[in-house]
């Protein structure tokens, strides 16, 4: 998926991500205590990997940032907000202290931006970064 041309135009980092980066990536994701992955199928295809959702928790511990990938051909079904709501409602079971949800979009990505509003995400104004906008969900 992290490869595919939509999902990397429309990622913070664009690069053609290799196997050997992939596993070391996932292997650093796994051990890591501050990094949550939640992987998620649709019911009629249980073997297909409908999309991921990856949180970061900051290191205040009342904060995190929420990043999402969508397969393909997944895309355009209005799963996005789906996604999103399911992956919160789980990461706040298991993270209680966490108050504040953030998502970092780039502005040509008007479907994730829409997605994250659909999601009940509210666009903030206060982190600023070229090229991006963010969007601020409080628990």
């Amino acid at each position: 998926m992290r490869n595919e041309p939509r999902t990397r135009a429309m990622s913070l980092t664009t690069d053609v991500v290799t196997q050997d980066q992939h596993e070391a990536w996932f292997a650093k994701t796994l051990a890591s205590s501050s990094r949550k992955l939640y992987v998620a199928a649709l019911p009629a295809a249980p073997d297909a990997i409908m999309g991921v959702c990856r949180f970061d928790i900051a290191q205040s511990g009342d904060e995190a940032e929420i990043s999402i990938n969508l397969a393909e051909a997944a895309q355009g079904q209005g799963l996005s907000p789906i996604l999103i709501t399911s992956c919160v409602s789980l990461f706040q079971v298991h993270n209680p202290a966490i108050r504040t949800i953030l998502a970092r979009v780039r502005h040509e990505n008007v479907a994730s931006q829409k997605s994250f509003l659909r999601a009940g995400f509210q666009q903030d104004a206060s982190p600023v970064e070229a090229g991006c906008l963010w969007y601020r969900l409080e628990i």
